[in-house]
């Protein structure tokens, strides 16, 4: 096959339906014990739902993604300077969100914001979290997901160098956590777009 991209939806239509889609293909993964399929989906939820909150916090702009993911999602033009300071990286370094770790890292940085900034952007950000979200909670979650994470890595990644017993006794719990946590995250970022449909944007902020 030559073509290495694969078509994303356009429309929060689409996206319904996938999601529908593949929530019935997760019940049937575990209805007929095919764990590893159920691992995947609800894995791809969370990292979904984790660039849903960066969408709401601002740190992506959803519509751009058509024209980047080819080659990756990037943090948007409005806060690149203020992302790489929280991650203590040169100013000018183009953040690609290509993994789920450093889609955390960002996360868990805008959780920590103090309550003055001296920045437009961090400052929203701050405002929308202390008004949506428990903090508390959310980093609880976040720990479990961190718990969960080389649980799930282990299965993926070097399958064929763990104990066959072993998986079994634990592939069930693990692809039926995943799904508990990625809906954790939704209800989240329900809260975060609370108010913020459109994420967080600093107004004349060109792209």
């Amino acid at each position: 096959m030559s073509n290495t991209h694969i078509e994303m939806v356009e429309s929060g239509f689409e996206k319904a339906d996938n999601y529908r889609y593949q929530m019935g293909r997760y019940n049937l993964a575990i209805q007929h014990e095919f764990y590893f399929e159920a691992i995947v989906i609800a894995y791809a939820m969370i990292e979904d739902r984790l660039l849903a909150f960066l969408h709401y916090a601002g740190v992506i702009d959803r519509r751009q993604q058509s024209d980047q993911t080819e080659h990756g999602i990037y943090v948007s033009a409005q806060c690149q300077k203020q992302i790489n300071v929280l991650l203590k990286r040169n100013n000018n370094q183009i953040i690609n969100l290509n993994t789920i770790n450093i889609k955390i890292k960002i996360i868990k940085n805008l959780m920590k914001l103090p309550e003055s900034n001296n920045d437009q952007y961090l400052d929203l950000v701050r405002a929308q979290i202390d008004r949506m979200i428990n903090r508390n909670e959310f980093n609880a979650l976040i720990q479990k997901l961190n718990t969960w994470l080389p649980l799930r890595n282990q299965i993926i990644h070097a399958l064929m160098g763990k104990q066959t017993k072993e998986v079994l006794a634990r592939q069930a719990c693990i692809a039926d956590e995943r799904l508990t946590i990625g809906r954790a995250i939704d209800g989240f970022v329900s809260k975060l777009k609370n108010g913020n449909s459109d994420g967080i944007r600093i107004p004349n902020t060109e792209e």
